[in-house]
């Protein structure tokens, strides 16, 4: 029937995108988690990238990489993202670098990140930022 060949057709994508996520997962297995320092060097990174390019909102951002509109970002468009659209290259962030801030941001290791992992990652950045203003200004 219709119902049963949409059910189908519904279930092979979930079991297509499962696949993927699990391919990403084992991908980054090897891979250390980047410190704290890392962490919030990165957060620094990406938000002054972001705010170079009149990103007002790192959620902007996340919808940008998330263009399936699925609420989820896998690692290859965080990729994308980050050497595409805020020009980072691997001089300024090596792929090492990326992809220890991509197994701290999926500490869960489901495959993905969430907005929720992503904007707590980009509020250290934003908080970071802020700080070294207000240092500069007292200066």
């Amino acid at each position: 029937t219709w119902l049963e060949l949409r059910t189908a057709k519904h279930r092979a994508g979930a079991e297509a995108m499962l696949a993927e996520r699990n391919k990403e997962r084992d991908a980054m297995a090897d891979v250390p988690p980047a410190s704290d320092t890392e962490m919030r060097a990165l957060a620094v990174q990406l938000h002054a990238s972001m705010v170079d390019r009149n990103y007002s909102h790192w959620f902007r951002l996340f919808k940008l990489m998330d263009a399936d509109d699925s609420g989820i970002v896998m690692f290859v468009e965080l990729q994308d993202i980050v050497r595409g659209e805020l020009e980072i290259s691997t001089k300024q962030l090596s792929e090492a670098s990326l992809k220890s801030l991509w197994v701290s941001l999926d500490s869960d290791r489901s495959g993905h990140i969430t907005a929720k992992e992503f904007g707590h990652f980009m509020k250290i950045g934003e908080a970071a930022l802020r700080v070294l203003a207000l240092t500069k200004a007292s200066v």
